[in-house]
């Protein structure tokens, strides 16, 4: 059988870059994804699509992890181990004992429907932070952010719609959706108002930094305006 590293070395760099890439961008297009299951079938499968997500992603980091400590040829720094990394990694061993001690050990790994507080949501998170050490491309990193920032505004829009009774009732009338109701007022898909403010500022930052680094004009003011809208 071949070594692990035999099996790395037939894996191309760039896989690693695009399979991340890819993880992340449909990680960002969840809440997106739920808001129109709401609003086309009154169905909301966020959690469900999170955490199926989520399990790649973990499966992904693990198989980045392995890549970068096997493979010391990766020349852009991603194998390098920084001080977060040391912090990241011994929170991760607190959690685990945390949660072996538990009273309650299912509650301490999954945590409640509510929050999502548990021990993967903590692994999902890190995975998320692994996965975008992978990707190196200022192409991708830019259409990450923009996506980000997109999104954010998707829902802000949608938002502002669904607390307005006006559109409500006229969306209504002519049939579309029709999913309203499960929507709270400017909370979007959120459980409350502080959490799509926790989303918002992660979209809001987004944006900050395509119009401090932006290029193009056009790219400084569209990043300006959706800025300032969210």
């Amino acid at each position: 059988f071949p070594t692990f590293e035999k099996i790395y070395r037939r894996i191309p760099a760039s896989f690693f870059e695009v399979c991340g890439f890819a993880l992340l961008e449909l990680m960002i297009g969840l809440l997106l994804i739920s808001q129109f299951t709401v609003l086309l079938w009154r169905e909301d499968r966020h959690g469900n699509l999170f955490f199926a997500t989520g399990i790649l992603l973990v499966l992904f980091a693990l198989l980045y992890i392995g890549f970068c400590l096997l493979r010391g040829d990766d020349k852009r720094g991603s194998s390098r181990l920084l001080v977060t990394d040391i912090a990241f990694f011994f929170f991760l061993v607190w959690c685990g004992i945390s949660v072996a001690f538990s009273p309650n050990p299912a509650y301490s790994f999954w945590g409640s429907a509510y929050r999502k507080e548990g021990f993967i949501t903590y692994l999902i998170y890190a995975a998320v932070l692994i996965s975008a050490r992978a990707v190196h491309s200022p192409r991708y990193q830019r259409i990450l952010l923009w996506s980000l920032g997109g999104v954010g505004c998707l829902l802000s829009a949608f938002t502002f719609i669904a607390s307005e009774p006006t559109w409500k009732w006229i969306l209504a009338d002519c049939g579309i959706f029709l999913g309203w109701e499960m929507i709270a007022v400017y909370n979007s898909v959120f459980f409350n108002k502080n959490h799509l403010a926790y989303f918002l500022t992660m979209a809001i930052l987004a944006l900050a930094g395509m119009f401090l680094f932006g290029k193009r004009t056009g790219q400084k003011l569209l990043a300006l305006f959706l800025f300032t809208f969210a």
